[in-house]
C-alpha cells in the first residue's frame, strides 16, 4: 500500500489546479471514447418560472468535463450529480437525474454551507428544476425520441441538464452544491458504510502510511484486504466502529491511495493469460519512482497494440514480453504482481506475489529463450511459454490452481510434481483418444504429438529453473541434437542411453526408461500396421486410452514382439532386448508410480521421429 500511496503522491503533486479535490474526483465520463454523444435537457428561466425548452443533441466536448461534472454513484442508485450515462432513457431519467437533484436539495438543507452565487440562488433554482422534471412525461418522451433516432449499436449517450438564464448557460458544474458533493461524498467511503450505516474513524491517531498523528479512517483501502463485517477481522472487541485499528489511514493518504490505484488502472493493469494483475513497482530509493513510471508509461499498452495488429504465435504474446522488459532492470527495484478479480462492485485480490526482482524475470524469460534456440525444440519454438498452464488450468474450473502454480514459478515456492502430472496426463489421454478414434482436432487444440511435446517442454523448463519439490536434482542437458542418428553411435543402446543421459531428471530410474521404450516400440508397430493394413491401427486398442498400469506395460512387450514377427519385422530385436533388461533391472517396474506411465509412454511414442536407427541393410524394409 505504501508503494501505491507513493505513486499517488506523485500524481497529487502534479495536479496544478487550485481545487485539487474537484480535479481528482471528477470523472471523465467519456474516458473509453464510447460515450461521445450528449443529450442536454434544455430548460429556460423566463423570469417568473422555469420551462422546458428542448432536448439538444451534441457531440461530447472534453473541454466541458468540469461543466458536466460527472461522478458515478452506485450502479442501482443515483450518481452524485445529475449527469449520467444513459442505459435506457426512462431508467436514467427517473433513477439517476431526477433523484440526484432531490438529493442536492436535501444536502443544502443539511449542510447550510453553500457559497453565494451571484448568478442564481442555488436552492430555489434546484427546487424549480426538480418540480419541472419530476413526473414530466413530455421531457421523457422527447429524450426517447432523440435516443431512438440513433442506430442501436451507437446509442452511447450522456444525459445532463443545461439552464438558460439571462442569456447565460448554467451547467451542472456551475452549482456549488454539486462541486461540494463531488469533493465530499467520495471521501465518505473512507470511513462510512452505507450498508451497515456505521462509521469507522478516530481522532488524533497514527496513520499507518505516513505515520503522522491525525484523524484516521478505517475503510480507506482501495482493495478488499479483509471483510470488515466479519467479527474475526475486527479489532477492539468485535466493535465495528473500532475497526480503524486494523488499517488506520488519514484523509491525505487515502486520497493518494485512490490516485495511485487510478494510475495502476490506467498504466499498470496487465493481463497474464486472461488473468488481470497490477504491476506495482517498489524502489529502494523512492526518488527514482517518477523516472520508472515515465519509463513504463504506455509501454505495455504499446506492446499490446503491436500484438493485436497481427496474428501471433505464443512466443510473441505480451505476457512473455512483460518478463523480457522487466528483466532488463537493475536489482534496485522489485515488483509486486497483484492478481485481482472484479465481482460486481467488489475488487478481490486473488494472489499477491511480492518483491519479485528483475533478475527473476530475466531468468524466467531467458530460460524459455534458451529452450527455443535448442535444435531439439526449434521446430516448435512457439510452444515455449507459460500458455500451457492456461491449457491445464482453465479460468472457470481451476483458476486457483493456475494462480498457485504461477505464484510458485515466479515466487520462491516449489511445485508438487504428482499434482501437476495428474493434469498433464488428462491432456495427453484426451489427445490420444482423439487420435485413436481419428477425430478432427479443432483450432487451438493440440494433436497427440504436439500435446506430448508441449508437456515435455514445460516439465523440461521447470527442471531447468529448479521448481519441483524434492525432484529433478539430476537436471537436464541442453538439447542440441535435433535427432539421434545411428551413424553417430556404436549401437542402438548407446543412442537411447545418450538421450536418457541428456534428460537425467526425467529418466532417473530404469522403470521410466522401460516405459519409454515400450511406448517407442508400440509406435513403431502402429506405423507398420497403418502401412500394411490400409491405415488401420488395431494395436491402438491394446493401449486402453493410455489408462495403463505396470502390469499392462509388462504384458505389452510379448504382444509387440509377436506382432513384429507376424509382420516379419524382426530387426527390432535389439530394442526389445534393451527394454527387457530395463524391465528386469527395475524388478518389473517396482519403483514406478502409475502416474508416470501416460507421460513416459507418450514420450516414447512421439519421440520415434527423433531417432534414425536404420542400418543400411534395413533401409529398404524399415519405415521412414
Amino acid at each position: 500500500m505504501e508503494s501505491i500511496r507513493n505513486i499517488g503522491d506523485l500524481r497529487y503533486n502534479h495536479i496544478n489546479s487550485e481545487d485539487k479535490l474537484l480535479e481528482i474526483f471528477t470523472e471523465d465520463i467519456n474516458s473509453n471514447g464510447r460515450y461521445d454523444k450528449v443529450l442536454e435537457i434544455r430548460l429556460k428561466d423566463i423570469g417568473d418560472k422555469l420551462v422546458f425548452d428542448k432536448i439538444n443533441k451534441r457531440e461530447y466536448d472534453n473541454n466541458l468535463k468540469f461543466k458536466y461534472l460527472y461522478r458515478s454513484g452506485s450502479s442501482n442508485g443515483t450518481d452524485i450529480t445529475p449527469t449520467a450515462k444513459i442505459t435506457t432513457p426512462q431508467k436514467t431519467y427517473q433513477k439517476k437525474i431526477v433523484p440526484s437533484i432531490k438529493e442536492a436539495i436535501d444536502y443544502i438543507k443539511i449542510t447550510k454551507d453553500i457559497s453565494e452565487n451571484k448568478l442564481f440562488n442555488e436552492e430555489e433554482l434546484l427546487k424549480s428544476v426538480y418540480s419541472l422534471l419530476k413526473d414530466n412525461d413530455l421531457i421523457l418522451e422527447e429524450i426517447n425520441k432523440k435516443f431512438n433516432e440513433t442506430p442501436t449499436k451507437e446509442r452511447y449517450y450522456i444525459l445532463t441538464i443545461v439552464i438558460e438564464k439571462n442569456y447565460d448557460e448554467i451547467y451542472v458544474g456551475d452549482f456549488e452544491v454539486f462541486k461540494n458533493r463531488i469533493r465530499e461524498i467520495p471521501i465518505q467511503k473512507f470511513y462510512y458504510s452505507k450498508t451497515n450505516n456505521k462509521t469507522s474513524r478516530a481522532e488524533d491517531k497514527y496513520c499507518s502510511l505516513c505515520h503522522n498523528k491525525k484523524e484516521v479512517f478505517g475503510l480507506a483501502s482501495p482493495f478488499a484486504f479483509y471483510t470488515i463485517d466479519k467479527p474475526g477481522y475486527i479489532c477492539g472487541g468485535f466493535d465495528y466502529e473500532s475497526s480503524w485499528k486494523n488499517y488506520p489511514v488519514c484523509k491525505e493518504c487515502a486520497i493518494k491511495l485512490e490516485l495511485g490505484k487510478l494510475y495502476l488502472d490506467e498504466e499498470l493493469l496487465l493481463s497474464f493469460y486472461g488473468r488481470r494483475f497490477y504491476l506495482i513497482p517498489k524502489l529502494i530509493y523512492n526518488n527514482q519512482l517518477e523516472e520508472i513510471l515515465n519509463k513504463y508509461k504506455n509501454t505495455f499498452k504499446q506492446e499490446d497494440d503491436k500484438s493485436s495488429s497481427k496474428m501471433i504465435k505464443g512466443e510473441d504474446r505480451l505476457e512473455n514480453k512483460i518478463f523480457k522488459i522487466l528483466g532488463k532492470e537493475k536489482n534496485n527495484i522489485t515488483f509486486d504482481l497483484m492478481f485481482i478479480e472484479e465481482n460486481n462492485s467488489a475488487l478481490n485480490i486473488l494472489l499477491n506475489i511480492e518483491d519479485v526482482y528483475p533478475s527473476t524475470f530475466k531468468k524466467l524469460y531467458s530460460t524459455w529463450e534458451d529452450i527455443k534456440s535448442m535444435e531439439f525444440f526449434n521446430e516448435y519454438h512457439y510452444l515455449a511459454n507459460f500458455g500451457y498452464l492456461n491449457m491445464l488450468f482453465n479460468s472457470k474450473t481451476y483458476n486457483r490452481y493456475f494462480l498457485d502454480t504461477v505464484d510458485k514459478i515466479i515466487g520462491k515456492g516449489k511445485i508438487e510434481y504428482d499434482f501437476l502430472i495428474s493434469f498433464i496426463n488428462t491432456k495427453l489421454k484426451e489427445a490420444f483418444v482423439k487420435e485413436e478414434k481419428n477425430e478432427q482436432f479443432v483450432k487451438g487444440e493440440d494433436n497427440y504429438y504436439v500435446a506430448t511435446l508441449r508437456a515435455y517442454m514445460f516439465i523440461y523448463y521447470l527442471y531447468k529453473i529448479e521448481k519441483f519439490k524434492n525432484k529433478g536434482e539430476e537436471g537436464v542437458d541442453n538439447m542440441e541434437r535435433k535427432c539421434w542418428n545411428i551413424e553417430d553411435f556404436n549401437s542402438k543402446r548407446e543412442v537411447f542411453e545418450d538421450f536418457f543421459d541428456s534428460n537425467k531428471a526425467f529418466f532417473d530410474t530404469d522403470s521410466k526408461k522401460a516405459v519409454f521404450m515400450v511406448g517407442y516400440l508400440s509406435k513403431r508397430l502402429i506405423n507398420i500396421q497403418a502401412r500394411n493394413e490400409d491405415g488401420r491401427k488395431p494395436f491402438m486398442s491394446q493401449l486402453n486410452g493410455l489408462n495403463l498400469n505396470k502390469k499392462d506395460i509388462c504384458r505389452l512387450i510379448p504382444k509387440i514382439q509377436n506382432k513384429f514377427m507376424e509382420y516379419k519385422k524382426e530387426f527390432y530385436d535389439e530394442e526389445l532386448s534393451i527394454v527387457s533388461e530395463y524391465l528386469i533391472d527395475s524388478q518389473q517396474l517396482k519403483d514406478l508410480s502409475n502416474l508416470d506411465i501416460p507421460l513416459y509412454f507418450s514420450l516414447g511414442m512421439n519421440m520415434v521421429r527423433k531417432f534414425n536407427l536404420n542400418k543400411k541393410e534395413e533401409e529398404d524394409k524399415n519405415e521412414k
